[in-house]
């Protein structure tokens, strides 16, 4: 029987996001002068980040119980395949998510908090743990660039719980709104150093993209199909992980819930017997 990691590998998931990134991406870095130099248009890419970052803060301070499904179609150089994604919490942890490759057929139930993630095969009764979530999901075999919590904090627009709050420098995007570089980790590799990613702005203050890393390591996140009930909410995440990977999550019910889910629905219990394992390298 196919193992977890043999069956990812097959069927390899660019979430979920991120997520994950289901945690610690990002660090804070002090603001520094930007590249633009005129005055007035410096203090219009301020103003737009500073109502970008209040909007993702007050959707981080306001989280509640959230369901969210969507569905993943991905590619890489050997397969394709689509995948369905059911996630739901109390709000920002600890998140459970089943990932399925169709009716009946669970490949993973997943549970991450925030010192802790565990992905469980029902059809091996094997469990996966590890306790540094930022790469679990790619050493699941998974090209995977976020970590379930970062991935989920996506999904709900809590964006500043991913990138960094302050920007280095910023310079001015062709087709309008800004581009915001800052100081971020790679994206699902523990222990990486900081490296400089961009995060571009419409004039809106919609997050349309972020980018980071160089060649294989290179990875570019497109967020677009914004909701019509809140604007600046991202409905499609389309992933670009080095030169021949993509993935396309498209959010087909986010719904915030009045009442939150017992202990219990966000527990993940291991059937008697079941082989606990530690995450394997990449």
């Amino acid at each position: 029987m196919t193992s977890l990691r043999t069956m990812l590998q097959r069927a390899p998931v660019m979430l979920l996001l991120a997520v994950a990134l289901l945690s610690g991406c990002a660090t804070r870095q002090a603001q520094v002068p930007a590249h633009i130099t005129d005055p007035a248009v410096q203090t219009k890419a301020q103003e737009l980040w500073e109502r970008y970052v209040a909007d993702a803060e007050t959707r981080a301070e306001q989280a509640g119980p959230f369901r969210i499904n969507a569905s993943l179609r991905y590619s890489t150089p050997d397969s394709g395949h689509r995948l369905v994604l059911r996630a739901w919490g109390n709000g920002i942890a600890p998140v459970r998510m089943d990932i399925e490759a169709g009716v009946g057929k669970t490949l993973a139930l997943i549970r991450q908090d925030t010192h802790s993630f565990i992905a469980y095969d029902p059809r091996e009764g094997r469990a996966f743990v590890n306790n540094n979530s930022g790469s679990a999901l790619l050493r699941l075999g998974l090209p995977v660039p976020f970590g379930i919590s970062d991935l989920g904090h996506l999904m709900a627009g809590r964006f500043t719980k991913v990138f960094p709050e302050k920007y280095l420098y910023v310079d001015l995007v062709p087709e309008g709104g800004f581009a915001y570089t800052l100081s971020a980790v790679s994206h699902g590799h523990d222990g990486s150093e900081a490296v400089e990613g961009v995060l571009k702005l419409s004039p809106e203050g919609r997050p349309t993209e972020w980018s980071v890393g160089t060649g294989d390591k290179r990875m570019v996140l497109s967020m677009n199909n914004f909701d019509e009930t809140d604007p600046t909410l991202p409905g499609k995440f389309s992933i670009a992980l080095g030169t021949d990977r993509t993935a396309v999550l498209l959010i087909k019910e986010r719904t915030p819930l009045d009442e939150p889910f017992a202990a219990q629905q966000l527990k993940l219990d291991l059937p008697e017997g079941t082989q606990i394992k530690p995450l394997p390298d990449n």
